[in-house]
């Protein structure tokens, strides 16, 4: 794979980025010299998915030699883990191994404990060591409390210029025969993303007659509808599907998710028909754990496979029905939205609650008093309104 064999080895080698780099350096180096009150103790590297946020950390730890004490999503994060695990590691500055510890937290705007960031501040208090958390969106409001102690490092996109510097010695020393025009092409296809370049350029080096200056110009014109309905379809060839799928590898896979039922193929036998809807399961369910081993682990070397497995889950299906966009989304939007109602009514609760509980024991004497008064006065009346209607007809 053209992705592990010319992965970076160093932080100068990292395409893009090189003076949000050097800031990091400059405050991991600085951490241990600078005041406390201005010192920012956790570095936030944030910015979108595939622009070298987790290689700059790995090649941070290996240029200073560091032993990372690390936090991921799918972890055990809640508050016990917290105390009796990461606290005490936070506050020894160097391991058994005689490295220097440094905390690094991945992915910290993916975590669902609503608890997460509120003992994470406590960590930042309490640590002697530095720390560095990855995200993709700064500005989640979940992350709020933790900004006052971060280092604000944002990662961009490389620019066009970047990238050729970095690929076209890739293109000379593997003999790949494309024109700058088309490997121009091949880069704004894959939406500066350099792993999704070093793909595609490696499916163009394997199949000589493609033009991605044609195919791939009129294939991303089109919608992701389209682009599910040819990737479903059994007239696409293999090679197509595959060119396809790298235009939007994180998209498809829930959209075949949403869409492989209603256009899996038809059979007299519907024991046939099970065992190809079946297949679309397994597929689809291998691909969710590769999926999470990527984003979780960083091991972005799985995506071949992940592309195999979607070509696979359709291999039973033809697209004959509307295709319709993945409600993934919404589930995940409607189900925050129910959590942050359900935590605000909880907190509503708990302040309603609180006066009446004292309120209690004084009120006793003057509820059952008042009620009874109360009720017996509403009575007579009642009885004398009937009286007067009584009188009055029999008049």
């Amino acid at each position: 794979m053209l992705i592990d064999k010319y992965k970076p080895d160093e932080l100068e080698n990292i395409v893009g980025n090189a003076t949000i780099i050097s800031s990091i350096q400059n405050w991991f180096e600085n951490w241990y010299s600078s005041n406390e009150k201005s010192k920012k103790i956790c570095a936030l590297l944030w910015g979108p998915s595939g622009i070298g946020k987790t290689l700059t950390v790995e090649l941070l730890i290996k240029k200073y030699n560091l032993q990372d004490i690390s936090l991921n999503p799918d972890e055990k994060v809640d508050k016990d883990h917290i105390l009796k695990s990461i606290v005490p590691s936070i506050q020894t500055r160097k391991s058994f191994t005689n490295k220097q510890n440094i905390f690094v937290i991945h992915d910290i705007d993916c975590y669902d404990d609503y608890g997460f960031i509120s003992n994470i501040v406590d960590c930042l208090k309490k640590t002697k060591i530095p720390v560095i958390a990855t995200c993709n969106d700064r500005y989640d409001q979940k992350l709020k409390p933790l900004l006052p102690f971060c280092l604000d490092a944002k990662f961009q996109k490389p620019n066009m210029n970047d990238i050729m510097k970095y690929v076209k010695p890739i293109v000379s020393k593997e003999s790949i025969k494309i024109s700058d025009v088309n490997l121009k092409q091949l880069i704004e296809n894959a939406d500066s993303d350099i792993r999704n370049t070093l793909h595609n350029l490696q499916l163009f080096s394997k199949n000589t007659n493609t033009t991605p200056d044609t195919n791939h110009k009129d294939k991303t014109n089109t919608n992701i509808f389209e682009l599910t309905k040819q990737f479903m379809s059994q007239n696409t060839e293999m090679d197509d599907k595959q060119r396809i799928f790298w235009m939007n590898s994180d998209l498809f896979p829930l959209m075949i998710h949403e869409n492989y039922p209603m256009n899996n193929i038809k059979m007299k036998n519907e024991a046939t028909y099970l065992n190809n809807i079946a297949d679309s399961i397994h597929s689809l369910s291998d691909i969710d754990l590769f999926d999470k081993d990527v984003h979780m682990n960083g091991n972005w070397e799985l995506m071949p496979y992940i592309s195999w497995l979607s070509i696979k889950s359709v291999n039973n299906c033809h697209s004959k029905v509307l295709i319709k966009f993945t409600s993934f989304f919404e589930k995940r939007v409607s189900k925050k939205q129910t959590m942050n109602y359900d935590n605000y009514c909880h907190k509503k609760s708990k302040k309603t609650s609180s006066p009446k509980q004292s309120a209690k024991p004084k009120s006793k004497t003057t509820t059952t008093t008042t009620k009874p008064r109360k009720v017996k006065s509403k009575e007579p009346e009642k009885v004398v309104k009937r009286r007067k209607v009584k009188l009055i007809i029999e008049e």
